[in-house]
């Protein structure tokens, strides 16, 4: 795989605002091919839970059918105490499966705690949101995210830190190490 990039799904699953990065790895190298994001709270948190999913399983299929075929795709793996909200997230789950099982993509993504994919892209399991983007954009240089600063939630640089963590674990990057 060392001549041929190995290209990475990152998925941030969430029910208000999933993202997903897709990033090719290449001679040591990571390069952000897409980041996108899409909402389904605020005007349309009232339509319920049937049509937010179905807006979740749209997005992700126009956005995987452009950036396909992956080689790998990884995703934060989901806790919550609250059942409800655990409900919510794994119909979100369970939306980005059906569409990329839609698509021909059978394998399952690999997860990693929040604490496991952001200790393996800084050296630290537990970082803000500020600098979780930081320690993306070590790997993939100066690239902008839509959904960073000024109350954005941050769920594209999230992803491109899953599939980070994804190329690290699998060796195509180097681990960084906590300052």
């Amino acid at each position: 795989m060392a001549n041929k990039a190995v290209r990475i799904l990152g998925i941030d699953t969430s029910y208000a605002s999933p993202g997903m990065a897709v990033i090719d790895v290449k001679a040591g190298k990571a390069k952000l091919i897409a980041a996108s994001h899409v909402k389904t709270n605020g005007k349309y948190a009232k339509l319920g839970d049937e049509a937010r999913n179905r807006m979740i399983y749209g997005w992700t299929i126009l956005f995987c059918r452009e950036h396909y075929p992956f080689d790998a795709a990884a995703r934060e793996k989901f806790n919550s105490p609250s059942v409800d909200i655990t409900r919510k997230v794994f119909g979100a789950w369970r939306e980005m499966d059906s569409a990329m099982a839609a698509l021909g993509y059978e394998e399952h993504p690999e997860t990693a705690t929040p604490g496991q994919w952001m200790k393996a892209i800084s050296g630290r399991g537990k970082l803000t949101k500020e600098e979780v983007e930081a320690a993306v954009k070590t790997y993939l240089g100066d690239v902008e995210f839509a959904t960073s600063g000024k109350g954005g939630t941050y769920d594209e640089s999230d992803a491109a830190g899953i599939a980070l963590w994804w190329a690290i674990k699998n060796g195509l990057l180097p681990k960084e190490e906590a300052e």
